[in-house]
């Protein structure tokens, strides 16, 4: 699936589960990869998103830049059942390991990475819970594209055999078209954010069915 920048005016005031059914992503066990410049919001959509599809259950949240206590303290803004939530801290910061927080040493440790999204998954009852990946990004300044794109796609598998629904976001600044749309391969739904000449945060939602009308988020 490739993404081109669109020209559309955007409506104003949505929120994106209100275009991407939260029962329809967990049906179709979807992978929604989240692409766009740094700064355009594709975290706090990833959290609006993770919450959307929890519906106040179970929900795993890998952090590779913003430590555990200020993931959870953002999907508690985003409407999420923070005391349901896990966390890989993979932040490369002094994390306290807890029954919510699962503390990896580097991003660029996939291996104890996908270990704590394993131990996470198999604390929690079904369904499976959505995970969101928060970033590639960061993964690719430790890994070439081919290996994270493998990674992701075992994310996605190991979960309750890819019963759950799977959310990454990425960074599209400084990343080469090759790579760009390998990676955009992982994705059954691409949520395209952008930052307007006014600075207003917008996103787009594309799948192979529909390429959707630009839409500032509500609260932005």
């Amino acid at each position: 699936m490739s993404v081109e920048p669109g020209q559309q005016t955007a409506e104003s005031g949505v929120r994106l589960e209100t275009l991407l059914s939260p029962a329809t992503l967990r049906e179709k066990r979807s992978h929604v990869l989240i692409v766009g410049p740094a700064l355009s919001g594709k975290l706090d959509v990833g959290l609006e998103l993770l919450a959307a599809v929890a519906q106040d259950g179970d929900a795993i949240s890998v952090s590779t830049t913003d430590p555990a206590d200020q993931v959870q303290a953002e999907y508690d803004a985003a409407g999420g059942a923070v005391d349901a939530l896990s966390v890989v801290d993979a932040t490369a910061g002094v994390t306290n390991r807890s029954e919510e927080v699962y503390s990896v040493s580097t991003p660029g440790d996939l291996t104890g990475i996908g270990i704590a999204i394993a131990q996470a998954t198999d604390a929690v009852e079904d369904p499976a819970p959505p995970v969101l990946i928060d970033s590639l990004s960061a993964l690719l300044m430790y890994n070439d594209a081919e290996t994270v794109y493998q990674f992701a796609e075992s994310v996605r598998t190991q979960t309750r055999g890819g019963a759950g629904v799977t959310i990454s976001t990425l960074n599209t600044d400084a990343l080469d078209d090759p790579d760009r749309n390998r990676l955009l391969g992982l994705a059954s739904v691409v949520v395209e954010t952008r930052i307007t000449e006014d600075g207003r945060r917008e996103f787009q939602v594309r799948d192979d069915e529909r390429t959707g009308e630009w839409h500032s988020r509500t609260g932005t």
